[in-house]
């Protein structure tokens, strides 16, 4: 059997240098690796080792102050494929948006049951001088070294796309709108770019506020206030979704009756 070790909360703090360290414990988690591990450090702290291994690396990294919760691999939940969206609305109660195609759905807002949000980093798009980010997009790309997408013509550069997820009780349980740079999409019926930061903040408040407690990540929870935060790739994004599943159902769980012998 193969397990995962899941942060006890999620705004936890270790260096990569007391990662490293606890490495040291645990063979399969290999120190090469920790500089990845502790970038991409949103929920999962690492999986697919066996019972030894992570037993000896959750010790050695409460011996920083960083708890784990040690979980079988087969508990874990297993996300929906996201089914591509072009629009998006919010109408009263009720969830909307339509394809690429413009074939258009809508379910009542009970139908949405978890959220997620934010900005993820994106490799190899060729920009110019003259795509060079705004002050707003400066300050959403703040974790690059020099504070924007490109300082030459030609130069690749590390760009970011918005992405906003509902997962719903029913088919096709997981829509996925997202917005890369210079690129238009609707939103409550008004084409929208990622520079326009306050039409995504107005209309993830009014998701978030439809939503019950423990049902939206961080991202959506914390746009644009000093600690969003920054996914690096769609995986910490997923594994953060993941994270907060497991929660649900650890609660659901405490909340369901023994059934009665």
């Amino acid at each position: 059997m193969q397990y995962a070790l899941l942060q006890r909360y999620l705004d936890q703090t270790l260096t990569r240098e007391q990662m490293e360290e606890a490495s040291v414990a645990a063979p399969e988690v290999a120190r090469a690796d920790c500089a990845r591990l502790h970038r991409e450090l949103f929920g999962i702290v690492a999986d697919r080792l066996d019972e030894f291994n992570a037993r000896a690396f959750q010790q050695a990294l409460a011996a920083f102050g960083f708890e784990c919760d040690l979980v079988p691999e087969s508990e874990l939940f297993r996300l929906p494929p996201a089914y591509g969206i072009n629009a998006l609305g919010l109408d009263m109660d009720h969830l909307e948006w339509a394809d690429l195609y413009g074939r258009g759905r809508r379910l009542p807002m009970r139908a949405c049951v978890f959220v997620a949000a934010g900005w993820l980093a994106k490799d190899s798009m060729r920009l110019d001088n003259r795509h060079r980010s705004g002050a707003k997009a400066e300050m959403r790309i703040r974790y690059m070294a020099n504070g924007g997408v490109a300082e030459q013509t030609g130069t690749i550069a590390r760009v970011q796309r918005f992405r906003l997820d509902c997962f719903l009780s029913e088919p096709p349980f997981r829509i996925e709108w997202s917005l890369a740079w210079r690129q238009i999409k609707i939103l409550n019926g008004h084409p929208v770019q990622c520079e326009d930061t306050e039409t995504l903040s107005r209309f993830l408040r009014l998701l978030v506020e439809k939503m019950p407690p423990g049902r939206t990540n961080r991202g959506a929870e914390r746009f644009g206030r000093p600690d969003e935060p920054i996914y690096p790739n769609p995986r910490a994004f997923d594994e953060e979704i993941i994270w907060h599943f497991h929660r649900l159902r650890i609660e659901q769980r405490r909340q369901t009756p023994p059934s009665a012998s």
